[in-house]
């Protein structure tokens, strides 16, 4: 009877052990990001990351209340009952099963610890479910911006392939006109040569005169006809332009909201290498080879492949990494291959999701984190 308070003492210590290892193994691999197709896979990635810290609370406070349970249980005396009198004849016994203050205090201070843990798992949580509001927010108005964007390059692509083909009828048009004012020329002076020979000759000449006018009157409109298409067409580029610049700058700012998610407090190269290891590219890629559906595609991944493997691999504090870095990227013409890769017809989309996490971690500022 007098060892029960210790037994039950070392029982709730190896419950804390064995919870702060749970705690520990769940800390080293956190949480994936939620999937940038955004919906309801954006919404599930934010209940599991709740799920995940919820048992920890209950633990904490399941743990919490038997060590108080276990404290009151070890302190409390016998007041009545046909107990007592056995209990006051044994005062030696008594006093061995009073608790050791020490003891005590160690308990009530890692009850403290455990209940500070919880508060700060709880802020945590908040703060990212927050951030992953932040990032379908963002992921939304990109689908949004890009949507449009496509929609405007449709139809400016529309209008210049019309202004294109109204400048090739004019161009036709102004070659029929100049050999047109070749043979007047040609017959103007054949007229001169025969002025001589009486009035018909000279009403002849006076209509040749008229038919040049004229002819020099449709080349002047003409020409004015070509220049408006040529500062349509350029009116048409700078819009395309505006277009695609805003367009990097909505790239831009995902790409530094992604990086701080998933690298918070780094930048730089050493951010980028964290995302690819906390991300785990590479151990995804393998499992997209089977979805993979052109010949196109395969080489861009391998090649993407063989580039994140080199980033891994880079020793950021290096005076030249971030030059060799650029250089890395900069070969093969990556982030064209990586557009035309998410614009192609029928691409999986979790072969697209790979291809956009690839596209943020590699392109865009070498500072951005």
């Amino acid at each position: 009877m007098t060892d029960k308070p210790d037994n039950r003492t070392d029982r709730l210590e190896r419950l804390l052990q064995q919870w702060g290892a749970d705690e520990a193994q769940r800390s080293a691999n956190p949480p994936a990001m939620p999937r940038l197709d955004g919906g309801q896979a954006g919404k599930a990635s934010v209940a599991r990351r709740v799920l995940r810290w919820a048992p920890l609370a209950a633990a904490a406070a399941l743990l919490a209340a038997s060590g108080a349970v276990l404290y009151l249980d070890s302190t409390a005396g016998p007041t009545k009952g046909p107990v007592a009198p056995a209990i006051s004849g044994a005062a030696g016994g008594l006093a061995a099963t009073q608790p050791d203050d020490q003891r005590v205090r160690t308990l009530a201070k890692e009850s403290a610890d455990l209940r500070e843990q919880l508060v700060a798992a709880n802020a945590k949580v908040a703060e990212l479910s927050g951030l992953t509001a932040e990032i379908d927010k963002l992921q939304g108005r990109l689908e949004q911006l890009r949507q449009e964007h496509a929609a405007k390059a449709a139809r400016l692509e529309a209008a210049t392939a019309e202004a294109r083909k109204a400048l090739k009828e004019q161009a036709d048009q102004l070659d029929v006109t100049k050999l047109r004012i070749t043979e007047l020329e040609t017959a103007r002076r054949e007229l001169q040569a025969a002025a001589a020979e009486g009035a018909e000759a000279k009403k002849q000449a006076a209509d040749l005169k008229q038919r040049l006018a004229a002819a020099g009157q449709e080349l002047t409109r003409r020409r004015k006809a070509e220049e408006a298409a040529e500062a349509k067409l350029a009116e048409t580029r700078q819009e395309s332009q505006r277009l695609e610049l805003r367009h990097r700058e909505i790239v831009d700012a995902f790409q530094r909201t992604y990086l701080a998610s998933v690298a918070p407090g780094q930048r730089g190269l050493e951010a980028r290498k964290t995302a690819v290891r906390a991300r785990q590219m590479i151990q995804r890629l393998a499992s997209l080879s089977g979805e993979v559906r052109s010949d196109q595609t395969r080489q861009l991944l391998d090649r993407l492949e063989a580039v994140l493997t080199r980033l891994d691999l880079m020793n950021a504090d290096r005076p030249d990494s971030r030059e060799s870095f650029r250089r890395l990227v900069t070969q093969g013409d990556l982030e064209r291959r990586i557009d035309a890769a998410l614009a192609a017809p029928g691409q999986v989309e979790d072969v697209k999701n790979w291809l956009f996490e690839a596209k943020l971690i590699l392109m865009g500022e070498l500072n951005a984190g």
